[in-house]
């Protein structure tokens, strides 16, 4: 159980008993990127005091913005923010601590790269919404977690960066919420597996301020591109897709997106085309 929860309980002199409410979380799922085949490289007993430090930092960075752990996956840890403790502006708190785990686990890459161990490479989903939160299961056994289709879509983000190719993505609620101190790059409309609306999702770039010029001109051109793409113009979005990935070699988004608006160039969609993408990746 979170820690402010068990407080609360003691506090309360009552014991904890099965219950919860619809609340507005902020989501966060986290997980390392090809963890199967690094397992496969490094011995079981090194493994997990790697892990066990990885999740340490992990767990610090969502801690010191007043996160709650709801669970680690093996590898992966899913969070939220505004449960137990009322959290103003949690979705903003949920950016720094993705951002501040990014930085953090940079630092500690540098330090194992140098001691021969691997790196852990994490991709991040972030996702706000109304979900039912309290503790579910039962009566003999339950946990303090969150249940609903805002969790869903969080679990779905994080997994949608293996197709473009980054690190920490969020939907257009997150984005909204988080208010202006971050800085974004607006990616696709996806339509992820289980839905089948599709979600304006966002690139975390880092605070208003952090991305360098060069990132901020291959969003701004990226950007570009993308709205000719959802207007239909399949020609020059390509155009400007393959400029915004010379601007920022390695960026995946560009190349993905550019191929995409080709093969739409030379095969045009039909006339209810609406531009989501439907994403068939967990």
């Amino acid at each position: 159980m979170p820690v402010d929860l068990v407080r609360e309980v003691i506090a309360s002199g009552n014991e904890a008993r099965l219950g919860g409410e619809t609340r507005e979380l902020t989501l966060l799922f986290s997980d390392i990127a090809g963890f199967t085949a690094i397992s496969e490289r490094v011995a079981p007993d090194a493994l997990v005091v790697q892990l066990a430090e990885y999740l340490e930092v992990m767990t610090g960075a969502i801690r010191a913005e007043g996160g709650t752990i709801d669970k680690y996956i093996g590898d992966g840890i899913v969070a939220f923010f505004n449960a137990p403790r009322l959290l103003p502006m949690h979705a903003a708190a949920a950016c720094r601590s993705a951002l501040a785990a990014q930085a953090a686990l940079l630092a500690l890459h540098a330090r194992w790269a140098a001691a021969g161990q691997p790196a852990f490479p994490t991709r991040i989903g972030l996702n706000t919404g109304a979900v039912l939160v309290g503790n579910i299961g039962t009566p003999e056994r339950f946990a303090y977690t969150a249940i609903g289709d805002a969790m869903n879509l969080a679990g779905r983000l994080e997994g949608l960066n293996k197709t473009y190719g980054t690190a920490l993505l969020a939907s257009e609620a997150v984005q909204i919420a988080a208010g202006p101190g971050f800085a974004w790059r607006r990616v696709d409309r996806v339509a992820v597996v289980g839905r089948r609306q599709g979600t304006l999702v966002f690139e975390l770039l880092g605070e208003t301020g952090q991305p360098p010029p060069s990132l901020t001109l291959a969003r701004d051109r990226y950007e570009a591109a993308l709205d000719a793409y959802m207007a239909g113009r399949f020609a020059e979005a390509a155009s400007g897709f393959a400029e915004a990935a010379l601007l920022l070699p390695g960026d995946r988004a560009a190349d993905v997106m550019a191929q995409r608006a080709r093969a739409l160039a030379q095969n045009p969609p039909g006339p209810d085309w609406d531009g989501v993408f439907v994403s068939l990746q967990k």
